[in-house]
């Protein structure tokens, strides 16, 4: 009989899931405010120009980080790479936040360095601690719970990132909390040593798993890429390309309205099917842009943002389980998380610089409504055209 019960250090690995999050959103809270705090000497367009065309080191990290994790898996447990994840994120967060206090003069050398690393060994988070708790000797719905609450933990360390910094703010101590945030990787280089030293090895899997053929495969690097793209444009571009209309304490109360309405939209599933979300979203993104875009109506930043979260809560809060759903390949795991690597890394990555090319061509606000109505219709047409093929590979869980 499986047990009813959960092991405790899944509590611990719900945390430091969190608190990875916590650590890496930063570079997008700071984005905006890094170039008063620190490169003042310099135009601020000039600044952000720099620091989107840094992040795209990502989308190297990430695979390198993948093939590495998966190389270390194969002589030890899924723990100690969970390990290895938290200490090269620690150190890389401890680094940057040093770097800031002693040394800023070489914080720009510093940031290229660092997001590289840090980007490198997040590369584990979340499958790594999906898998283990679906590898756990638990009734399968005690295991969608708790992978559930994974992405709740990821969601709560990206709300009290962009509450640590306000809370610096409002005290006057801007400058002091990029130091103060990045030295909370202390915390998780010490998680590595609570976690349990017990070997967790994954079951075998059925030699009948069906594979998952090429057109599914793309189709989950364009959801979470769609996702990654909505996340980055309301959160990243926005703000920064539009700080003074999105100060610090706007994006606070914005990112508690993504928490909540993930939640929201997250209930709505006990009701809907996670695909019919999912597809509503995507024609709210396709039709929603165009009386703009046809100039009918003039949207404003403020508007433009709001709408994009109510787009992305609604594509993201059914997304993780669909996507699992879909992946029943014979390497469920590999396939899953290379697809939400790539899709997710890639399209986080370029979001920024896409769309600040875009915006000396037209306003940034008709470039990211251009880009959403095209990225929905090219998702949709993916997601209806490989139907069969994903009623095929489909795993009853």
């Amino acid at each position: 009989m499986e047990p009813s019960k959960p092991p405790r250090f899944i509590l611990l690995i719900l945390f430091f899931n969190g608190l990875e999050h916590f650590l890496t959103s930063l570079k997008i809270i700071y984005t905006p405010l890094l170039p008063f705090l620190f490169f003042s000497d310099t135009p601020y367009l000039e600044n952000i120009s720099f620091l989107f065309q840094i992040y795209p080191v990502g989308i190297l990290a990430k695979p390198i980080g993948t093939l590495f994790f998966q190389y270390i898996e194969r002589y030890f447990s899924l723990l100690t790479t969970l390990r290895i994840s938290y200490l090269g994120t620690g150190i890389s967060s401890v680094f940057l936040g040093a770097l800031s206090y002693f040394f800023p003069e070489f914080l720009k050398q510093g940031l290229t360095l660092m997001y590289f690393f840090q980007t490198f060994f997040t590369s584990n988070e979340i499958v790594g601690a999906t898998k283990i708790v679906f590898d756990l000797n638990l009734e399968d719905t005690i295991k969608k719970r708790l992978s559930g609450w994974i992405s709740t933990s990821s969601a709560l360390g990206i709300w009290f990132s962009f509450g640590f910094v306000l809370f610096f703010q409002e005290i006057g101590l801007l400058k002091i909390s990029f130091f103060a945030a990045h030295m909370m990787g202390l915390i998780l280089i010490l998680g590595m040593f609570f976690l349990p030293k017990k070997q967790l090895n994954s079951p075998p899997i059925p030699k009948n798993t069906p594979k998952i053929g090429i057109a599914p495969k793309a189709l989950i690097f364009l959801l979470t890429g769609f996702s990654a793209f909505c996340y980055s444009t309301a959160f990243h571009v926005i703000p920064s390309y539009f700080f003074e209309k999105n100060p610090l304490d706007s994006q606070f109360l914005l990112i508690s309205l993504d928490v909540l309405l993930l939640w929201i939209f997250g209930r709505i599933l006990r009701y809907q099917e996670k695909e019919t979300l999912i597809k509503g979203a995507l024609w709210c993104g396709l039709l929603g842009p165009l009386p703009f875009i046809f100039g009918f109506l003039e949207p404003s930043s403020r508007s433009l943002q709001l709408e994009i979260i109510l787009l992305g809560t609604l594509f993201s809060a059914p997304l993780y389980p669909f996507l699992y759903e879909v992946s029943g390949a014979k390497s469920r795991y590999g396939t899953l998380s290379w697809c939400y690597l790539l899709g997710s890394q890639f399209f986080g990555a370029m979001t920024p610089l896409v769309l600040l090319h875009f915006s000396r061509g037209f306003s940034m606000e008709k470039g990211i409504l251009i880009s959403t109505s095209l990225l929905s219709f090219v998702t949709l047409f993916a997601l209806n055209e490989v139907r069969r093929d994903l009623e095929s590979a489909k795993i009853e869980t």
